[in-house]
């Protein structure tokens, strides 16, 4: 198992793309990939539970 971490505790840095980018990238691969967002301005996972809802 490996990991990655992108942390910051600046706004706007690139912290979603940076993540989201290289997580979507192994999704497609098809490597089990699980993307944790605990940022207080949930920008990567607000757009899946719009899909899901």
């Amino acid at each position: 198992m490996k990991v990655a971490a992108v942390v910051s505790t600046k706004g706007g840095p690139g912290k979603t793309t940076v993540g989201a980018n290289p997580g979507a990238f192994c999704a497609d691969a098809g490597v089990r990939t699980l993307l944790i967002d605990l940022d207080n301005q949930p920008s990567l996972s607000s757009p899946l539970f719009k899909r899901i809802c």
